[in-house]
């Protein structure tokens, strides 16, 4: 089966429509061009290919984010619990598997449910759990499972699509610092057929049912030294790379 056959199944019904929009302050560098996509007609729509189509699609269905939704701990992830009490560690767990149920077992406070919680909303409720035992305690929660299956990252992923070397979702790291080039070499760099002066970033919005387009030259990040667009990538985020047109 062809590798892109995929990417034409998810455009079976009516595609959203794409208009020029200003650049908001501080989204973007100065020449980073930016669109927005929605479902209004417009008398002449730009014409998009079935894989960039496919990839507006993608954005839209917003997988990338539903993980990283406030880095949301989920059943099947592990994390660990430290108590702290006046600088000294009382209580110290090794690494949880939080349940089907989304529980993890925890010292003098037993079953706890917390699960579809960020990590930050875990310490307050252990916080809270633990002040019934010591003074003042200070609850540190720290995730330690896989920070590169996308899946299972609280931080979210991104998807690449088109002329890469491996195409699909990449996890977004702890530090959530992950650059568009960075991510192009994630997923095995740039296949040789690639248009590297033309790579779109469609980015959703999806409480209004919006994507951004930004279009990027990576190659003048490489070749000219143009760091300010080798952009931040956020979690939800679909890279298109399309082919060179010889």
């Amino acid at each position: 089966m062809n590798k892109f056959c995929f990417l034409f199944l998810l455009v079976s019904f009516a595609m959203p429509r794409i208009f020029a929009d200003p650049i908001p302050e501080g989204e973007a560098p100065p020449r980073v061009h930016i669109g927005v996509v929605e479902s209004d007609e417009e008398e002449n729509p730009p014409e998009y290919s079935a894989e960039e189509q496919a990839a507006i699609q993608l954005a839209l269905q917003g997988g990338g984010i539903t993980a990283a939704a406030g880095n949301m701990i989920r059943s099947g992830m592990t994390i660990t619990v430290n108590v702290m009490v006046q600088g000294r560690s009382e209580i110290r767990t090794d690494v949880q598997r939080i349940n089907e149920s989304g529980r993890i077992a925890l010292p003098l406070v037993e079953n706890v449910a917390v699960a579809n919680q960020s990590m930050e909303q875990i310490e307050t409720q252990l916080t809270e759990l633990y002040s019934q035992f010591f003074r003042n305690p200070h609850v540190i929660v720290e995730y330690v499972g896989s920070t590169t299956d996308p899946y299972m990252s609280p931080w979210g992923y991104v998807t690449l699509i088109g002329r890469v070397g491996s195409e699909g979702p990449i996890a977004i790291p702890p530090t959530r610092n992950m650059t568009l080039s960075g991510a192009v070499k994630s997923a095995g760099g740039l296949a040789s057929s690639a248009n590297a002066t033309s790579i779109s970033v469609f980015r959703p919005n999806l409480e209004e049912n919006r994507v951004r387009r930004i279009s990027v030259d990576l190659r003048s990040v490489g070749r000219r030294g143009n760091h300010e667009e080798d952009i931040l990538l956020k979690a939800g985020d679909v890279v298109f790379v399309p082919e060179r047109i010889f």
